[in-house]
């Protein structure tokens, strides 16, 4: 039997790569994965360069990004805290893209979860709450390794 840790690692990668790819077929085209991942993060209130860390992607892959969701429409820009800096928000168009996108990925899901019983569902819950909180321990972690090391 492998250990929790062994597992940990096996079945989270695995298991972001299925509903990247659930999601994929859900959205019929419609917008792609980048585009969402994207639009959600924004969504979030996260600046490019946090958005550049949580999607592990380049600054320069971002504002190409961010470049290419201006020109769309989908986002507008809002001058930040100095005049060199700005904050990118979700215009209403991006909103409504964003909102449908994840009703139709939550909807195959559900589609999905209805292969487990109540009880499997119950369980999964329950332990993706453990989960979280187990991944929130190791965010707080590395902050504090972060800050340590900038002493």
């Amino acid at each position: 039997m492998k250990t929790l840790p062994a597992l940990i690692l096996q079945v989270i990668p695995s298991s972001v790569l299925a509903i990247r790819r659930l999601s994929l077929t859900s959205l019929g085209g419609s917008i792609s994965i980048h585009t969402l991942r994207i639009l959600f993060v924004i969504d979030e209130g996260l600046s490019q360069t946090q958005m550049a860390n949580v999607l592990q992607v380049s600054d320069a892959a971002i504002s190409k990004s961010v470049a290419n969701l201006l020109k769309k429409k989908l986002l507008r820009k809002k001058t930040g805290k100095d005049k060199r800096s700005y904050e990118v928000r979700l215009t209403p168009e991006g909103k409504r893209l964003l909102k449908e996108a994840q009703e139709q990925v939550e909807k195959a899901l559900e589609e999905c979860l209805k292969e487990l019983s109540k009880e499997e569902q119950e369980q999964m819950q329950k332990g993706i709450v453990i989960l979280s909180k187990l991944m929130q321990t190791i965010r707080t972690q590395l902050a504090a390794k972060a800050i340590s090391q900038e002493l």
